[in-house]
């Protein structure tokens, strides 16, 4: 999968009963997480979230939270170039 999350503005659109993150991204089983522009390592789940903020953070206002979660026994989170146009 390809994600190029980016430029979103979500600042407190986090949902209390969803675990209170503005963003989360998780990893599962035998899959892969492509996300262009990320260099941290494959089960770097800190990294990822730090990614998420920072290309996720208006010009005025805070960084939305965020959480990740690595597990199964796929590619983890990798970067690399933009995603196929589908």
């Amino acid at each position: 999968m390809c994600a190029a999350i980016t430029s979103n503005s979500l600042t407190g659109s986090a949902a209390a009963n969803q675990g209170g993150a503005d963003i989360e991204l998780d990893q599962n089983d035998a899959t892969t997480v492509k996300l262009p522009g990320y260099t941290g390592g494959a089960s770097d789940t800190s990294a990822v979230q730090t990614f998420l903020q920072a290309n996720n953070t208006p010009s005025v206002g805070t960084a939305p939270s965020a959480i990740a979660s690595a597990s199964g026994s796929g590619g983890g989170f990798t970067g690399g170039t933009s995603c196929p146009t589908p």
